[in-house]
């Protein structure tokens, strides 16, 4: 059985497969409607609240910060790992939208 290519490979081959060059492909892609990401793991739920704040394109998205996106209401931190999953899945290193509560050390209370 053949190992899953990772999500950066993926990117790597779609690219090469195409005759641009990938300044061009990655502008492309960042071009697309935020409905397509709906074709590759994000719910209709997901977009139609991205849609109704304006969000129209992957750059539309790419532009908002974490703090943005959890302002937005019914968008919670499911639906910004959904969207990073999303976004690697379709070639892009989406932005660092990690949480920034200090991690606990569950170990000390054991």
């Amino acid at each position: 059985m053949r190992k899953p290519l990772s999500p950066r490979r993926r990117r790597d081959d779609r690219l090469a497969a195409t005759s641009k060059s990938p300044d061009v492909a990655y502008r492309e892609l960042v071009g697309k409607p935020v409905a397509e990401l709906a074709e590759h793991g994000l719910t209709l739920r997901a977009v139609n609240i991205l849609e109704s704040y304006d969000v129209l394109t992957v750059r539309d998205l790419l532009q908002k910060s974490r703090e943005e996106l959890l302002q937005m209401t019914n968008l919670g931190e499911k639906t910004i790992e959904d969207l990073r999953v999303a976004l690697l899945v379709v070639g892009i290193e989406p932005p660092t939208w990690r949480s920034v509560l200090p991690q606990t050390d569950w170990s000390r209370l054991w």
